[in-house]
């Protein structure tokens, strides 16, 4: 994935698109496929001695600065006829700012201008870099292998525009009145194929136009014997030659179907030493296909010190805007309030263009001493406000008159607020907020009259509160505060601690329209405040907390929930955000709890020693889910962000090798920690995408947990993500700062939510998904190859694909794994307690009997018996054995079981009772033989005598084949609807009643009842996924 360290960048798109066309008889197709090429054009040595620009980070910064206003102009590309000597008009001429353009029938070629230096001005260092240098230029070349060179051409689309050339002093060269067009159309460069060359935002889109019958195999891509072709191990395709390197991302291809877009398999072939083509899947030919990149631009960001992203937010124009700490005295800036660093450390505040090219402010903000910054909000008009603490050294921190601290309190650190005017050269206001005793600042928000919500920590018993307060006073060693500063920084509105008798600490805030702050953190207190809460007990070491708190009442009533949200183990939440709605809070952080509660989960156990998690709780304060988020190793989630359609992105580090997958853009650890980024969709039960993003080196480890808002989401779903690395080979695109400055650059990253479609329609989503909605866990390697094989094997055959993916999600339904888990823990729960009553519609109103055990139970219980797993693997008989009998033996000492058991019973009445839950599925020497386990005891308190003889009941073939055609059926709703029968949008069990008694008709052949099939194409299904 790492595009390297690049010295300078001049980056061009270029997206080839093929069209299928249909006859004039029938509807139109279009297959589409959209490839971002990225040209690196390094800068020799020669180039760079003696350079204005040989600052490793300014240089970069401004030759990637011009380079950005070169080639990303936002001008549409326009094309006019080029008549050479021999008057051939076939070619076509476009003239961006950087680089000239010319097509034809056959190829497309890029000119770059660049300037070389003359050999003898290499000996001194002192030479300007503008002297003693000629133009020379540089060309990227390819050919449409085998085209049609003399195929006629045209321009479409008349622009308005006329070009006029007066060159040289012969009239007869002058050209005058030069049309200019959209577009180009070369007809029948291949039979049956046109060609279409087109441009928007300095992007050239090639279009292959195929009529019916037509081979759009016969395209190919070829290039100079100067270009090393390559396909890396993530799929990009790789050119290299001694101008520069060209990077394809990997297509994502999806097409438009039904008004929804659908995901499909493609990929880059070699065809031949040099020659490049596509490989699709199968695809409606009828419909539009299209591949889009994904990653926007990732840039270093620093100087020669330590550098460290800690905040990240957009405004509404994109602009992206950017708060850490560092200790370089060579950060780049433009715009300061202050322009030196002051201290050992200090705050740096950053605004980005929405290209992520220009660096429109930067500046320093500092005392003497350490001042770290953790959080940054921005308001409408497009002021910043920042959060961080500083330490005792800095007493000489910058403060404004006015503010309502302008002096440090005390203790080792005070935390601080201050709010930047839009330019980012003058300072609105500035403030300590503390106490005697140690305070820190960590999460922010701004509401739309321009207050600022504060959270964080306290060890000040004179931490400043207000009259209208939930809790006036420090209730244990550190407590967590949530502190309201009106607009012009000069007073409290609210403030107020929250906290029990330990410590305590607030991580991030939110805040609705109505003036109520959601506050996140973690607490170690057993008697931390509770109110209307979903848990109201501490679990255990540190549990994760999530408050509502009204600013606009006073005392108790400003609480208007507060629960705890953890297991028994440490649980700490660092991010909050809430939807555009105001209706729902999330958050995320890490556990390390393998009890922690989830609920309708995508990661339904702990993966490693801790784990994130992500939560989404109502406005009224309930849980709606909670999931983990992780592998083997240590992963921890910093931040998190919501989209208008309530989609979820998330932010932390990862240790794990197998750190869960999907769609990623970096498909491996590159060493160490690495950053993560992974997208929830809204209902909790899918990760979208989740991808590892790093180096070889260390990216966001332990030192970032204080970051309380590393990533954003723009109204178009965009992601932006900060942190810091340590690593020479992070992965840049369109960088403003290709190359790491100093020891360890802060990081921003923009990732594009453009996949369109339904990730299901991928092949290894949909596999991969088939794992974690059946099995509990991730893929073993090779039998993710079998089942991904088994299907792509069809090719382009869509029928085959259909029949194909049936039976991989059928064979998981009947695997050895699901049903000696699943299965067996449904008839488990049916021996224990009998079945339940239903209502039904089909076929008349009407009551029928329906499994008793609920979605989440049996989700919970599955987990455990399958626990490490791996049907095939080496053991997994014993591993299968030992987890049935724990299982067994903790099951019947329940008390739901025992309640319905209880010990007093004889073992007689223990198995008929056991027996006709089950539906008389005994012989009588196997009652027999069950009454037996309890030996000469007259009464069933035996434990395990009672495990063995419910499991033996589960297990019995008879019940077994009584039980399966309804078992069937509910597990199409728990696996692939993640619900109960009769959760919305069913209202009672009617749908169970139309498939079972379909099923019972086909005499349980699901393939001639339709059933999985049904399952996996319903809306609902698709749904979890995308559009």
């Amino acid at each position: 994935m790492s595009l390297g360290p690049l010295k300078s960048v001049t980056v061009l798109r270029l997206d080839l698109n093929v069209r299928l066309m249909s006859n004039q008889n029938t509807a139109a197709g279009l297959l589409l496929l959209i490839v971002s090429l990225l040209f690196f054009s390094h800068t020799g040595t020669a180039e760079r001695e003696g350079s204005p620009l040989s600052n490793p980070i300014t240089g970069a910064l401004s030759s990637a600065k011009l380079r950005a206003k070169e080639v990303m102009s936002q001008l549409s590309l326009s094309f006019e006829p080029a008549t050479s000597s021999s008057g051939n008009r076939r070619k076509f001429i476009s003239r961006p700012g950087g680089y000239a353009l010319t097509v034809s029938a056959a190829e497309a070629v890029f000119a770059i201008e660049t300037a070389k230096r003359k050999r003898s001005d290499r000996l001194s260092s002192r030479v300007p870099a503008v002297h003693g240098r000629s133009l020379q230029q540089r060309q990227l070349r390819f050919r449409l292998l085998g085209a049609n060179s003399n195929a006629s051409a045209n321009g479409i689309g008349p622009l308005p525009e006329r070009r006029n050339y007066f060159i040289g002093n012969d009239p007869r060269k002058w050209r005058t009145d030069v049309p200019t067009f959209r577009a180009v159309r070369y007809e029948k460069i291949y039979p049956g194929i046109d060609l279409v060359y087109y441009g928007s935002q300095q992007q050239l889109e090639y279009d292959f136009e195929i009529a019916p019958k037509a081979d759009p195999r016969t395209i190919r891509l070829t290039f100079d014997r100067r270009v090393t072709v390559q396909i890396s191990d993530s799929g990009d395709l790789v050119l290299r030659a001694s101008a520069g390197e060209v990077r394809q991302q990997k297509p994502v291809v999806f097409q438009e179907i039904d008004g929804s877009r659908r995901l499909i398999e493609g990929r880059f072939v070699l065809r031949g030493k040099r020659q490049v083509g596509f490989d699709i899947a199968a695809y409606d030919r009828a419909k539009p296909l299209v591949i889009d990149p994904t990653l926007i631009f990732s840039t270093y960001f620093g100087g020669s010190g330590d550098d460290l992203g800690s905040s990240i937010a957009v405004d509404s124009s994109n602009n992206i805007y950017l708060a850490g700490t560092t200790s370089s005295a060579d950060l780049p800036l433009r715009g300061a309030a202050f322009g030196a660093n002051a201290g050992l450390a200090d705050m740096f505040v950053t605004k980005i263009d929405a290209t992520g090219t220009n660096v429109i402010y930067s500046t320093y903000v500092g005392g003497a001493g350490l001042d770290r910054a953790d959080g940054i909000a921005i308001d409408n008009g497009g002021n910043a406000y920042v959060v961080g603490r500083v330490d005792s050294s800095s007493i000489n921190f910058p403060t404004t008159p006015g503010a309502f601290a302008t002096s440090y309190r005390g203790g080792d650190f005070d935390g601080v607020v201050l709010k930047l005017n839009p330019q980012g050269n003058a300072l609105v206001y500035s403030t300590y907020l503390g106490g005697e005793e140690n305070d820190s600042t960590e999460g922010i928000a701004v509401d739309a009259n321009g207050n600022a919500y504060v959270t964080g920590g306290t060890k000040s018993i004179g931490f400043p509160t207000t009259v209208n307060a939930y809790q006036g006073t420090r209730a244990g060693d550190t407590d967590a505060f949530l502190t309201k500063i009106n607009s012009t920084g000069s007073a409290l509105l609210y403030s107020t601690y929250l906290g029990g008798s330990g410590t305590d600490r607030g991580s991030g805030v939110a805040i609705d329209a109505k003036g109520n702050a959601y506050v996140a953190g973690f607490t170690g207190a057993a008697d931390f405040p509770t109110a209307s809460a979903f848990q109201n007990s501490f679990g255990g070491s540190f549990d994760a907390f999530v408050a509502k708190i009204d600013t606009n009442a006073s005392g108790a009533a400003s609480l208007v929930f507060s629960t705890y949200l953890g297991g028994i183990a440490d649980d700490k939440a660092y991010g909050i955000a809430i939807d555009n709605t105001g209706s729902n809070v999330y958050v995320t952080g890490q556990t390390i709890s393998n009890n922690f509660p989830v609920l309708n989960p995508a990661q339904p156990t702990i993966g490693g020693s801790f784990d994130a998690f992500i939560a989404k709780i109502s406005s009224a304060g309930t849980k709606i889910y909670a999931t983990y988020l992780g592998g083997s190793g240590d992963d921890r989630a910093t931040g998190i962000a919501v989209n208008s359609a309530g989609a979820v992105y998330v932010t932390g580090f990862t240790s794990s090798a197998n750190f869960p997958r999907v769609l990623p853009l970096q498909t491996s650890n590159g060493g160490g920690y690495d950053a993560f980024v992974a997208k929830l969709n809204p209902s909790g039960s899918v990760f979208l995408y989740s991808t590892y993003l790093g180096g070889s080196a260390n990216e966001n480890n332990t030192s970032t947990v204080t970051s309380t808002n590393p990533i954003a989401v723009d109204t178009s779903g965009n992601a932006y993500i900060t942190g810091y690395t340590l690593s020479s080979n992070f992965p840049t695109a369109s960088s403003i700062q290709p190359a790491r400055a100093g020891a360890q650059d802060a990081f921003v990253v923009k990732i594009s939510d453009s996949t369109g479609g339904n990730q299901i329609d991928s092949t290894d989503l949909f596999v991969h998904q088939q794992y974690l909605d059946f099995l509990n866990r991730e893929p073993d390697p090779s039998g993710f190859a079998f089942w991904t094989s088994n299907i792509t094997s069809c090719g382009p055959d869509a029928q085959c694909i259909a029949v194909k993916r049936v039976n991989v999600s059928a064979a998981f339904l009947f695997s050895i794994e699901f049903q000696q888990t699943a299965y067996l823990v449904e008839r488990i729960y049916k021996a224990a307690f009998g079945s339940a009553s239903g209502v039904s519609t089909f076929g008349g109103a009407h009551q029928l009997s329906v499994p008793i055990v609920r979605f989440n139970e049996l989700l919970a219980d599955t987990q455990q018996i399958g626990q490490g797993l791996i049907v095939g693997q080496s053991g997994w008989e014993q591993m299968l054995e030992t987890n049935k009998q724990n299982f067994t033996a903790q099951f019947v000492q329940r008390s739901r079981f025992t309640s319905a058991f209880p010990t007093s019973m004889t073992p007689t009445q223990f198995v008929d009772k056991l027996d006709t839950n089950a539906g008389g599925v005994l012989s009588s020497s196997e009652r027999a033989a069950l009454i037996g386990l309890f030996g000469s005891a007259t009464d069933a308190s035996n434990i395990t005598a009672r495990a063995q003889a419910l499991r033996q009941v589960a297990e019995n073939q008879n019940f077994f084949n009584a039980e399966f055609n309804r078992a069937f059926v509910l597990m199409q709703y728990f696996g692939y609807l993640r619900r109960n029968p009769n959760d919305l949008p069913d209202t009672d069990y009617s749908g169970y009643d139309f498939w079972l008694t379909k099923l019972n008709q086909f005499n349980g052949n699901f393939v001639d009842a339709e059933m999985v099939k049904a399952f996996i194409t319903s809306r609902e299904y698709r749904q979890r996924f995308g559009p």
